[in-house]
C-alpha cells in the first residue's frame, strides 16, 4: 500500500512539474496572471516545498533534470527579456525628454533671437503686444514668453521714438525738411514745374473721372475764384492728386485769367507771325478746356539775412499771381479806411491762408516766425504820412524800404521808376505761375515779371511794384494781376 501511495505522489509531483512548465512556455504574457480565483499560481516556492514534503516523508521521488533546467533557462530567458523592454522604454523615454528638452531650449533661444530682432527695429515698426507662433506644435509657455518680448519691445519702441522726436525746442529736426544750398534754402512745396512724362501723364488722366462747370465743382475740383467784372467767378478750378508719394496739382479752365480784377479782359499778346491776337496762357501753350498738370516742388529761398538763429527769406521765383485788392470797396473796416491799405489787402490774406496751409507742413509752419510787420510812413515811396497799423503774418511782401536794404543784396534804387536795374530783384515766373495767367515779359535774369510790394501809394488806388527788370515802379492799379514774391522768417 506504502508503495502504492509513494508511486501516486510521484505521479503527482510529475503533473505539476509539467503543469509548471507548461505555463511558463505558453503562459508568458505580458498581462500578469490574475488571482482572483482560488486556484493558487503555480511556481518554484510551490515545487521546492512539496518536494521537502515529500523527503520529509521519506519519499524519494526523481524529477527530471533536464526539464527543471530547461523551465529554469527558460524563466530566467523570460525574466532577462522583460529586463530588456523595460531598460529599453526607460532608454526612450530618457531619449523623448531630452529631445523635449533640446526643442524646448531651441524654441526659447528662438524667442530671445525674436526678441532681438524686434528690439533692432523697434524704431521702425510698430511692435504688437504678442508675437504668433511659427507653428502650430510651440507650447503655450513659448507663445508666452514672445508675448513678454513683445511687450517689453513695444515699451522700448514707444519710449525711443518719443526721445528721437524731441529736441531741445520740442521739434523734430529730422523732419524740418530744409536744406541749404550755399545762399538759399529750399523749404516747402509748392506747384510749379510741367508734367511732361506721357505715362505718368496717361496715369495722371485716369484721376480725372468729371471736369467742373460754372455751377459745379465735380471730382474733387476746386475753384480758384477767379475774379471779372468786380466778383468771383467759376472758370478756374485746380485738382491735387497724390502719385507714388508725390503731389501733383491740375489745372483746367474754360476762360483766360483777365488781367484787372473789375474788368473781363485777359492779358493778351499780338503775335507777329500769325497777326492774331492770343492771352499770354494761350502764348505759353495753355488754352482752355485742358487739364494741365504740375508737380510739387521744393520752394527755393533767397537768405536775406540771419540774426540770432533766424533767416529772412525772399522767395527765388515768382510762384503765384494775384490782385493787390480783388474788392473794390472794403468790408469790416473802418470808414475811409483807403482801399490799397495792406492790412486789408487780398494778397495779405492769401498769403497767410491759402499759400501757407499749402506749400508748409505742421511741422514747417512751427519754425515760421509770426512776424511784427510794419506799415509806417518810413515803409512808403514818399514818406508822405500815409501810415498804417503794423500787422502780425507769417508770411508777407517786402517793403518799398526792404527791396532797397543794401544790406539784403539789393542795389539801393528807392524811388525810381523804371531806370536803374537791379537784377537781385529781377525774378522769373515757374510754369506753374504763368498756366495760371502770369505775365512773362524779358529781363536780365530771361523772362521775369512784375511782382507786388506790400508799401502803398499816397493816391489810396495804387500800390508799389519791383518791374521784370529789377527796377522800381510806384504807381499799379492794386486791382491789376501780378506775380507774389513771399518773404518769410523761420527759426534755422
Amino acid at each position: 500500500m506504502k508503495k502504492k501511495l509513494y508511486v501516486a505522489i510521484g505521479i503527482a509531483v510529475a503533473l505539476l512539474v509539467c503543469v509548471g512548465v507548461c505555463l511558463v512556455i505558453f503562459g508568458g504574457s505580458d498581462e500578469k496572471p490574475s488571482n482572483d480565483s482560488n486556484e493558487p499560481t503555480v511556481s518554484d516556492e510551490v515545487i521546492e516545498t512539496e518536494t521537502e514534503s515529500s523527503t520529509e516523508t521519506e519519499t524519494s521521488v526523481e524529477t527530471d533534470p533536464e526539464e527543471s533546467l530547461e523551465t529554469e533557462s527558460e524563466f530566467e530567458s523570460e525574466t532577462e527579456i522583460e529586463s530588456e523592454s523595460e531598460a529599453e522604454s526607460e532608454s526612450e523615454a530618457e531619449s523623448e525628454s531630452e529631445i523635449e528638452s533640446e526643442s524646448e531650449a531651441e524654441s526659447e533661444s528662438e524667442a530671445e533671437s525674436e526678441s532681438e530682432i524686434e528690439s533692432e527695429f523697434e524704431s521702425e515698426i510698430e511692435v504688437g503686444s504678442g508675437v504668433e507662433s511659427e507653428s502650430e506644435s510651440e507650447t503655450e509657455s513659448e507663445s508666452e514668453s514672445e508675448s513678454e518680448y513683445g511687450s517689453e519691445s513695444e515699451s522700448e519702441s514707444d519710449s525711443e521714438s518719443e526721445e528721437e522726436s524731441e529736441s531741445e525746442d520740442g521739434l523734430p529736426n529730422e523732419e524740418l525738411q530744409y536744406t541749404t544750398d550755399g545762399s538759399y534754402i529750399y523749404f516747402g512745396q509748392y506747384p510749379q514745374k510741367d508734367v511732361t512724362d506721357p505715362e505718368v501723364l496717361a496715369r495722371l488722366a485716369m484721376e480725372v473721372h468729371a471736369l467742373p462747370t460754372y455751377d459745379y465743382e465735380l471730382d474733387g475740383w476746386i475753384t480758384y475764384g477767379a475774379y471779372a467784372n468786380g466778383e468771383a467767378q467759376n472758370y478756374m478750378w485746380y485738382k491735387d492728386v497724390v502719385l507714388d508719394e508725390k503731389m501733383y496739382r491740375g489745372v483746367y479752365f474754360t476762360s483766360y485769367r483777365v488781367k484787372d480784377t473789375t474788368g473781363n479782359d485777359p492779358y493778351t499778346y499780338f503775335d507777329m507771325n500769325t497777326h492774331t491776337t492770343l492771352s499770354m496762357q494761350e502764348k505759353y501753350g495753355y488754352v482752355t478746356e485742358t487739364v494741365y498738370w504740375f508737380e510739387y516742388e521744393p520752394i527755393k529761398w533767397k537768405v536775406l539775412t540771419q540774426k540770432d538763429g533766424y533767416a529772412l527769406l525772399l522767395c527765388a521765383n515768382i510762384i503765384d499771381g494775384s490782385a493787390y485788392q480783388n474788392d473794390t470797396a472794403l468790408t469790416g473796416a473802418p470808414d475811409g479806411t483807403q482801399l490799397n491799405r495792406y492790412e486789408y489787402s487780398t494778397v495779405r490774406a492769401w498769403l497767410n491762408h491759402d499759400f501757407y496751409q499749402t506749400a508748409f507742413t505742421p511741422l514747417q509752419q512751427a519754425i515760421i516766425q509770426l512776424t511784427d510787420v510794419k506799415n509806417d510812413a518810413d515803409n512808403t515811396s514818399f514818406g508822405s504820412g500815409f501810415s498804417a497799423p503794423a500787422t502780425q503774418d507769417y508770411v508777407f511782401l517786402l517793403s518799398n524800404r526792404e527791396v532797397n536794404n543794401e544790406d539784403y543784396g539789393f542795389k539801393d534804387n528807392y524811388g525810381i521808376d523804371g531806370g536803374d536795374h537791379d537784377r537781385a530783384k529781377s525774378r522769373a515766373l515757374t510754369k506753374y505761375a504763368k498756366a495760371i495767367g502770369g505775365v512773362a515779359m524779358s529781363g536780365t535774369n530771361g523772362a521775369c515779371g512784375d511782382w507786388w510790394l506790400r508799401s502803398p501809394h499816397p493816391s489810396g488806388t495804387n500800390a508799389q511794384t519791383v518791374q521784370y527788370t529789377g527796377g522800381m515802379f510806384r504807381q499799379i492799379d492794386i486791382h491789376q494781376y501780378l506775380g507774389i514774391v513771399p518773404a518769410l522768417w523761420i527759426k534755422l
